[in-house]
């Protein structure tokens, strides 16, 4: 009778359980599983009825010859009478037994519904004889009567008993004979189904052993599967079916007929097509090579799901037929090997498969225990034991001890004491001592009490060959370390045998359970094939080591059944691991609840078992998932169902929508990482490809020995220099670079060890691996070693949101503030320590963080810190720190990056108590003493250890290493996260887990999470927890920054911060490069390189263009993300930044991506810079930084930037932009569906792109769903875009939801613009009026509705089209933007105003000017009368903002100053009547202090500068004049001094009011205030002073020719205006602010409209242009015709200006000055210094003239007509008796750049007959109008 085969040794001894009896308890759904199934038996295609899997094959009708004799079966006594079927001679016998039919299995996705083709039947037909006689040999088969003449073991069907046996009994013809008289009769049967194995009774696999074509069998079989009917066709007749009157074409078969594949040897291929052909699947196969083969898949291997395009490993034998196949008896199948599954995995999926993959994806939910960590103690004492061969008690126990001492961390972690775990380890050491000395010593005692028990295993280990080697076996798809590696000798009756085997320690019972010896199978298996041995058929052995109580040794060893079922449980679980072929896409996610819903987990059936499931650790998740995704579903019987409450009662239905959204991004995710950084690379690519790809460094060759440090094997590999190329060192250094974590491996064996690199150069490579790879590998073994970029953190991050899904107070609470949003509460009070200790700590910070501080403090749940760059974040966030540790709370300081972590740590103070968790190689050097490493190495016990933790003040960790036992075992009062703006949401949980409330702190306009899929962007995985929680009751804002100058700044702005960023100060405002330009001379010869280097503010912000590489340049880094191009520009600028003296420290060098910027790094690794990445450079300050895009186009690339490109986020690189960010969204079903369709998205995109040249655009289609719309609108809002526009679905079927959608999501809405489309659109065509077009603004974003045709959006896009980039500045604040687009947008309309000036006569314009010429001090007198009328307006200003301002009103002391005795210098006072001599010393007074008690005689104070002199004193004697009589003991305080020299009364005193009186006058009314005036009274106490506001004032230009200074390109015969910038600025260098009022054309409405709306705004305007005597030069008409002004003067005799202007008129009942000035630019200039500033000056009440002094021409001068005002500078020099003056060039009036470096104007006076030209040397007047000190 067969045995049952089960995972052990044949031959097993009574006491052990299979793996079925093992499990028949444990799991009562397994009985379910392996219950009988039926399946259908086809008697004709008309006909058929069930029967079971086992039951006899049967022959077609036809084929049977009548009269049939009946069969008589015996059934035993309670059998049922069968029902008959006919046999050869018409006669008829019993059919099996019906069963209810069962389930389809769930994984059936390969089961097709196609028939086989007729081609194919007739093919194997001619391959074969005729199939319908059967010859029996006598010889074999006795001849008996009416009686089978074998007999089967027992099975329920006994027509299989009818089958004939070879000699072994085995089962080897596949017929049923009977003696029915007088001949033979042969019934052909199916083969009897083998017995189930053990493992696949328990995964309730079918295990139907199918049949293979035997050629000794005549008659044709066709078994069916599942009841499936199936006809046997008998080819040899002639009623052949029509079917086969198809043509045939032998070209069909060609390429089918290519079987050059050999699948006797494991194969990885992929499935090209898969073919059901009822009983089996036929499987076309190719390789790599693209070798091809045809499979047969039959039996249990059809369960796996088997789809075209997936991959596959395939190991076949050949059948009968010659064909390859896998059936229940031979070969295998590996279901997507790529994706290596744990050993431990697979074989925990024996007893609950949903388990094992919640496991693998939410690892870590499950934390560490007592027994597992014992566990873990125990293995690396039995590793250690066997590698030392010790085998004394004594010995054991000091290494336990050891151990334990070694182990302290992890003993915290699992909250163990050392003696806990020193009793749990003791027991184990006996039993390890005589597994020891019984099987490993080399001299085993002659008492071998282990042996007795004739269980254990036989045999002795030899020898220890790895400990913990890893194994990594792509074909299988499986992955493990084994305990041990053991060479042994096993004792048999043939003799003794060699053999390598794995050993596996187990520290629980010795239970032999099928998960604990399926891991040793697997492990057997993978061990064949690096042996190139066959896993199926060849010998395995494996030891199995059980140390509880008792030594028990146990031999594993199966045959093929087991090893079969366990591939077929690892491709079971695989399948819920990895994406299929048919999966849908992430990128072609539309919606986050569609990818809610379609990316979810899969998860296997639930085990059904109440206990198991109550005490599940996964318990919540797993009931997530059962009740909240598309999977398998559960009876209200099921311990799931009552289990739900439990479960899941304490989550609301929007936690669970979180969940399922970050569940689903994170899947999305992981899927773009996976496909960019695939693992399989290192089995599926050449070594040389990965080289080329710069991934990999190849042959290696390891230098031996290896240094064993610490835990690890620091392993230095040499590289292959033979063939180094022109450019080699370049090359050579590829592969993986310092501190990336790398993988070793051999050939044709993957990761054979993996570990951090410390050094990688053209030389060398330093690894550290946690084994010793090279003890058992040959010198000469070539290594290759590839980086590995880790998935590891979406398990950490799907790990964190099951956390936050537990029913625990710590995730209740954030439940509620991170979901929830429910708002944070602040303290209405603070206690009085906060004062105290911020009188000490802020004074250093300004307003704004001081106020982010104590709201900070003030939290009870969180604060948001959103700091603009360089504002002092760190600093602040120092302060908070200390502030907190004052108040006795514990902070928690976390980042995304070491380095953020590490800079704020820094700044802390040395007494604070700072502890930093993680590894010490990413760690700053200047923390290492802070270190973990450094602090805990004296910690030798968990209780000091636990000591050492509490007793940390601040504990600073990345957010990915806040997995540290620590923080699970200690509550924070305060978490901070710095750049929280950088993390992802599932990444900042962990750490907020350890904290009662936190701080986040971040700038929402810089670096982003890192996301890499485009689809988790859009869906929002960008969206950080700072983000997420913005409002403006938890925020403080810091504006004021101190790293960038002026240029800096506004660049800034320019790019995100809209004028919110300002400088802190002056100092900074106007801080440049600190360069020796003058070591730089040799420049010259290279422009760019002197510009770059120059400290000019001009020069701060610099673009540098490269030129495109030549095309075979271009080739061979087509592929690399890197550019020696600009790495040799870059070299050249940080050398000559070199040569100019500035400090490697001071420079960085910045590179979008990795390849860039480790071929950096090499260029400079001999200039000391800093070179890395954009998020690693985040918060650092550097003088200057040099940025490589890296990226160029390619004249074939698409020039539009490809979104998620780094270089299209404006937050990952600070560039400027003029240009705007817009979205085109084609919203239509039909476009959605094809594309090509689409014509008024691409129309629209290019109306962006002319109104917008650069513009950032975006464009996507999506169909006609409001859900899908909405989610898209807010996602383009939420990443900052400026402008969205929409076209289609604006009209009136079902399915236009455009405006629902737009409206729903606006915050305001702009019906403007819409009827303004509206109303265009009606003069075209009256279908406009059924458009329900909407616009709106959500955030700062605009949104526009269009229509859906092309024609239509081309009408309403030429409407909106001139307000689009107003309407976006105004929206951003955009404050001079807005001033530019508004006034010229106002002055290109009449405004409904007219003018009475007619200019139609052009001819008859008058030739000479009607204005009389003034003189210029006629015209300043005009000036001076004129202003002294205006009236004075006062204003009240702090008095910072006083700077330059007039006081309205005198100022006086309200106090004396100073108000008390001061010292005036350091020593004693005294009384002076005492004279000299000793004098005790009573009390030392500071500066600050306040004296208690006078002096009497004969006593001192000791006192420093500035203090106050104690009552009695009228004295001070300096330091020097005394000498020290007596001194306490420890000489820190002075007791008795002498006083040398007698003092005079009031010696070195500043009595009360000294500086300053009560009363003096500290201002006086109309004094301008400077610096010294402000610092005087803020020491007298003025907070606000009371100044003169000066007249407002409008400029206005202009001008047909002008355009604005913003505009990029330049139109046809235009300039861009320069006049009304230059003269702002002027005005601003003096104290005046102006209002911008754009240009003016020159037209009289147009003046008339642009004065009338600049007078409204101001008192004073000043136009540019429209003054001399052109036909266009009509602003003196129009002030004159238009507004009745009063002409002061209109012309001036001088030069330049002579036609400058100044009138009066009265508007709106207020008198208005105005100034008109020339159009060129120096004109305007000097008129605004001589005229203008002067009038501004007047009206405040202050001289208005500029100061004069006599110069010296330093050169000969031509004289003009008029006297003219010449731009020149001073040069001050100590030899001549007064300044030498220099012009400046060309004195046009055109050419401003004679005013560049101006500090005076020099009055030249007017030609005469006698004087045209005045002499080098010659004195003349100069008008100061700049610093002279600027030029000294």
């Amino acid at each position: 009778m067969k045995r049952a085969l089960s995972l052990k040794k044949a031959g097993p001894s009574k006491n052990q359980k299979s793996v079925a009896d093992f499990f028949k308890n444990a799991n009562p759904a397994s009985q379910k599983l392996t219950a009988d199934k039926t399946q259908t038996l086809a008697k004709s295609p008309e006909k058929s009825f069930k029967r079971k899997a086992s039951s006899p094959i049967f022959v077609d009708d036809d084929e049977l010859e009548q009269p049939a004799t009946k069969v008589n079966l015996d059934h035993g006594p309670n059998s049922n009478t069968p029902k008959k079927i006919k046999t050869e001679n018409g006669g008829t016998s019993s059919s099996p037994r019906k069963r209810s039919p069962v389930k389809k299995s769930p994984n059936k996705e390969n089961i097709f519904t196609t028939n086989i083709s007729p081609k194919k039947n007739l093919l194997t037909a001619l391959e074969e004889p005729k199939r319908n006689v059967v010859q029996i040999d006598d010889s074999v088969i006795k001849k008996g009567k009416g009686k089978p003449l074998f007999s089967l073991p027992e099975t329920e069907n006994k027509v299989e008993n009818h089958v004939l046996q070879n000699e072994n009994n085995d089962f080897k013809k596949e017929s049923c004979v009977f003696d029915n008289g007088d001949k033979l009769e042969v019934v052909t049967l199916k083969k009897s189904s083998p017995k189930k194995s053990p493992l696949q009774e328990i995964l309730g696999s079918p295990g139907k052993k199918l049949p293979t074509p035997e050629k000794s069998l005549k008659v044709a079989m066709s078994p069916t599967k599942r009841g499936t009917p199936v006809k046997v066709l008998d080819f040899n007749n002639d009623n052949v079916c029509s079917d086969f009157e198809d043509d045939w074409d032998l070209n069909d078969f060609e390429e089918d007929g290519i079987e050059d594949l050999d699948l006797s040897t494991m194969q990885r291929c992929e499935i090209i097509s898969a073919k059901n052909l009822t009983t089996k699947i036929e499987l076309r196969l190719k390789n790599s090579d693209d070798q091809k083969a045809t499979c047969f898949v039959e039996g249990i291997w059809l369960d796996t799901p088997l789809l075209t395009g997936d991959i596959v490993s395939v190991l076949a034998s050949r059948d009968a037929s010659g064909h390859f196949s896998v059936t229940n008896t031979s070969g295998l199948i590996v279901l997507r090997p790529d994706h290596l599954v744990s050993s431990t995995s697979v074989v925990a999926g024996v007893f609950c498969k949903r388990k094992a993959v919640l496991q693998e994806r939410w690892r870590g939910i499950d934390s560490a225990n007592m027994a597992m960590t014992t566990g873990i103690l125990i293995h690396e004492l039995v590793q250690k034991a066997l590698t030392q061969k010790i085998t004394s008690l004594e010995q054991l126990r000091s290494i336990a001890d050891s151990i334990i001492k070694e182990s302290i961390e992890r003993l915290y972690d699992a909250g163990l004491s050392e003696q806990e775990a020193r009793n749990n380890i003791y027991n184990y050491v006996p039993p390890l001592a005589d597994f020891m000395n019984t099987y490993v010593a080399d001299k085993p005692p002659t008492v071998a009490n282990v042996k007795k028990d004739k269980n254990n295993w036989s045999g002795h280990i030899d020898k220890i060959l790895d400990i913990e080697e890893n194994l990594c076996c792509p074909k299988l798809g499986l992955k493990g370390k084994i305990d041990a590696t053991v060479q042994v000798t096993i004792h048999e009756r043939s003799g003794r045998k060699k053999a390598v085997v794995p050993l596996e320690l187990k520290s629980g019972k010795a239970s032999m359970s099928a998960e604990h010896r399926g891991q040793l199978v697997l492990y057997g298996m993978m061990l064949n094939l690096q042996n190139c041995e066959d896993p199926t058929q060849a010998a395995q052995r494996g030891l199995l080591l059980y140390l509880k109580d008792r030594v028990e040794l146990r031999e594993v060893s199966c045959g093929y059944p087991e090893r079969r079922d366990l591939v077929v449980l690892r491709n079971q679980l695989v399948q819920y691991l990895t994406p299929s072929p048919q999966d849908m896409d992430p990128e072609n996610v539309v919606d986050i609840e569609e990818a809610s819903v379609m990316l979810q987990q899969k998860l296997p059936e639930p085990v059904d078992h109440h206990n198991a499931c109550a005490k599940c650790p996964y318990l919540t998740l797993c009931s997530l998932h059962l009740w909240h995704t598309n999977g398998p579903t559960v009876s209200e019987d099921h311990p799931l169902s009552k289990l739900r409450t439990e479960a899941m009662g304490h989550l609301s239905p929007k936690h669970i929508e979180y969940f399922l959204h970050w569940t689903a991004l994170l899947k999305m995710e992981e899927r773009g990482q996976i496909v960019s950084s695939p693992l399989h690379a290192l089995w599926t690519e050449s070594v040389e490809k990965r080289e080329k790809r710069g991934t990999c460094a190849a042959n290696l060759k390891l230098t031996v020995p290896v240094t064993y440090v610490g835990d690890r094997y620091l392993h230095i590999f040499n590289r292959n220099t033979g063939n180094k190329g022109n450019n080699g060192d370049v090359k050579e250094a590829k592969g993986p670079q310092e501190g990336e974590f790398s993988i070793v491996s051999i050939e044709n064996r993957p990761w054979i060890a993996a570990g951090v690199v410390t050094v990688s150069n053209s030389k060398e490579i330093h690894i550290y691996l946690e084994r010793d790879v090279g003890s058992r590998l040959s010198k000469d073994t070539v290594y290759h070693i590839d980086t590995y970029v880790s998935h590891a953190t979406t398990v950490q991050n799907l790990t964190n949101l099951g956390v936050l899904m537990e029913d625990s107070e710590r995730s209740d609470r954030l439940r509620k503030l991170i979901i929830d949003k429910e708002s944070p509460d602040f303290e209405g009070k603070l206690p009085r320590e906060v004062g105290r200790l911020g009188t000490r700590l802020m004074k250093s910070l300004n307003i704004q963080q001081q106020r982010a501080v104590l709201k900070s403090l003030a939290a009870k749940h969180y604060a948001l810190m959103c700091g603009l760059p360089g504002t002092g974040k760190t600093q602040t966030i120092s302060v908070l720190i200390q502030m907190l540790v004052g108040l006795k709370q514990r902070v928690l300081v976390t980042a995304h990056t070491h380095s953020a972590v590490d800079t704020v740590l820094s700044r802390l103070p040395e007494s604070l108590r700072i502890l930093r968790l993680g590894s010490s190689a990413r760690i700053a050097p200047a923390l290492e003493k802070r270190s973990e490493q450094a602090l805990t190495k004296d910690c030798d016990t968990p209780e000091k250890l636990t000591a050492l933790y509490d007793s940390m003040d601040v504990v600073g960790v990345t957010c990915l290493g806040a997995t540290h036992a620590m923080l699970s075992r200690t509550t924070f009062d305060v978490c901070i996260v710095d750049e929280a703006t950088q993390v992802l949401q599932s990444t900042v949980l962990r750490p907020l887990f350890a904290a009662k409330r936190f701080v986040l702190v971040g700038d929402p306009e810089q670096l982003p999470p890192v996301v890499r899929s485009r689809a988790a962007r859009r869906l929002g995985m960008e969206e950080s927890l700072f983000h997420r929680l913005s409002c403006e009751a938890a925020t403080s804002t810091l504006q004021l920054q101190y790293r960038m100058n002026r240029a800096l700044a506004a660049l800034a702005n320019r790019v995100a911060y809209s004028d919110r960023l300002k400088c802190a100060d002056q100092t900074v405002a106007l801080a440049s490069l600190h360069i020796d330009v003058l070591k730089l001379a040799h420049l010259s010869d290279a422009p760019w390189l002197s510009t770059a280097c120059s400290p000019e503010a001009q020069h701060a912000a610099l673009f540098l263009d490269i030129a495109t590489l030549d095309e075979a340049e271009r080739a061979d880094n087509k592929n690399s993300c890197a550019n020696p191009t600009e790495a040799c520009v870059v070299l050249a600028l940080v050398d000559a930044f070199k040569q100019g003296e500035v400090k490697s420290a001071d420079i960085g060098v910045i590179a979008p991506y990795r390849d860039q910027v480790s071929l950096l790094r090499r260029a400079l690794s001999h200039l000391a810079v800093e070179v890395s990445t954009v998020d690693q450079f985040q918060g650092k300050d550097k003088s200057v930084i040099i940025y490589s895009c890296t990226r160029r186009p390619d004249k074939n690339d698409d020039k539009k930037v490809k979104e998620g490109e780094v270089l299209n986020d404006q937050r990952r690189l600070a560039v400027i932009k003029m240009v705007k960010a817009v979205a085109v969204i084609t919203i239509s079903d039909t476009c959605f569906k094809d594309n090509t369709k689409d014509t008024s998205g691409p129309a629209l995109a290019d109306f962006v792109r002319e109104l917008f040249p650069e513009a950032n655009l975006h464009t996507i289609i999506i169909p006609d769903e409001k859900e899908i719309i909405e989610r898209e609108l807010k996602y383009f809002c939420e990443t900052n875009l400026d402008l969205v526009l929409t076209t289609g679905g604006t009209g009136l079927t079902p399915r236009d939801v455009t405006p629902e959608a737009t409206k729903a999501i606006i915050q305001r809405e702009v019906p403007g613009i819409t009827m303004a489309v509206t109303l265009a659109s009606l003069k075209k065509t009256p279908m406009a009026q059924l458009s329900r077009a909407v616009a709106g603004i959500r955030d700062k974003t605009l949104i526009v509705n269009f229509p859906g045709s092309k024609k239509a959006v081309t009408e309403c896009f030429e409407v909106v089209k001139p307000i689009l980039p107003h309407a976006i500045s105004l929206i951003h604040n955009e404050v001079a933007e807005v001033s530019y687009i508004h006034n010229n947008m106002q002055f290109n309309h009449t405004c409904m105003h007219s003018s009475n000036v007619d200019i139609s006569k052009v001819a008859l314009r008058p030739r000479e000017s009607p204005f009389p010429m003034v003189e210029m001090a006629d015209a300043w007198k005009a000036v001076d009368e004129v202003m002294s009328e205006w009236k004075e307006r006062l204003e009240i200003v702090t008095i910072e903002e006083g700077l330059g301002r007039v006081v309205a009103q005198t100022l006086h002391a309200k106090e004396p100053m100073p108000p008390f005795p001061a010292s005036v210098k350091d020593g004693y006072a005294c009384l002076s009547i005492d004279g000299a001599g000793v004098r005790r010393v009573r009390t030392a007074v500071t500066a600050g202090d306040a004296p208690t008690a006078p002096l009497c005689a004969g006593q001192c104070a000791r006192v420093n500068t500035g203090a106050a002199l104690p009552a009695g004193a009228d004295c001070v004697v300096q330091v020097e004049d005394t000498r020290l009589v007596a001194a306490s003991d420890d000489g820190m305080t002075e007791l008795e001094v002498e006083i040398l020299k007698a003092p005079e009364p009031q010696q070195d005193v500043r009595n009360v009011g000294f500086d300053i009186a009560m009363g003096t006058v500290l201002v006086d009314k109309g004094h301008i205030l400077d610096p010294a005036k402000i610092g005087i009274l803020a020491g007298a106490g003025y907070q606000n002073v009371t100044v003169r506001a000066p007249p407002k004032v409008a400029l206005l230009s202009t001008g047909n020719e002008l355009q604005e200074p913003s505009e990029v390109k330049l139109k046809p015969a235009h300039i861009r205006d320069s006049n009304r910038t230059m003269l702002r600025v002027l005005l601003k260098e003096h104290g005046y602010d102006s209002i911008d009022c754009g240009i003016a054309r020159d037209t009289p409405p147009e003046i008339v409209a642009g004065i009338a709306a600049a007078l409204k705004l101001a008192d004073v305007l000043v136009c540019t242009g429209g003054v001399s005597m052109g036909e266009k030069d009509l602003l003196k008409p129009v002030l004159l015709k238009d507004f009745n002004a009063t002409l002061h003067y209109g012309r001036v005799r001088m030069k330049p200006g002579k036609p400058c202007t100044f009138a009066t008129c009265e508007f709106e009942g207020k008198k208005k000055y105005i100034f008109a000035l020339p159009g060129n630019p120096v004109s305007a200039y000097v008129c605004a210094l001589l005229f203008v500033i002067r009038a501004m000056r007047v009206a405040c009440g202050v001289r208005g003239s500029w100061a004069r002094l006599r110069v010296r021409l330093a050169h000969a001068a031509q004289l003009d007509a008029r006297p003219e005002y010449a731009r020149a500078s001073l040069e001050l020099h100590a030899d001549r008796d007064m300044p030498c003056a220099t012009m400046l060039g060309s004195q046009c009036s055109s050419r401003l750049l004679s005013a560049c470096g101006t500090n005076v104007l020099l009055e030249l006076p007017a030609a005469t007959p006698s004087l045209q030209r005045l002499p080098a040397g010659a004195v003349v007047p100069a008008l100061v109008t700049g610093r002279l000190d600027f030029y000294a």
